[in-house]
């Protein structure tokens, strides 16, 4: 009966700390989403002060993007 109790023990707190891997999987992703956010919004920013002048940041973004596609 005592390894019965110690199993259950045993499941509830796996199953606690399931939860608490899965709490702090969310956070970090959330955490994370918002930091690309940032920087997507940076560079946009940048892209809107420098337009697609002549300008070497204008042709650095063309090489990176014909290099992407």
């Amino acid at each position: 009966m005592d390894s019965m109790q110690a199993e259950k023990e045993c499941k509830e707190e796996s199953k606690q700390d399931y939860l608490k891997e899965k709490e702090i999987f969310w956070e970090i992703y959330r955490e994370n989403r918002k930091e690309e956010e940032e920087a997507r919004l940076k560079s946009r920013i940048l892209w809107l002060k420098a337009g697609d002048k002549n300008t070497s940041f204008f042709h650095n973004s063309m090489k990176i993007r014909r290099a992407r596609n």
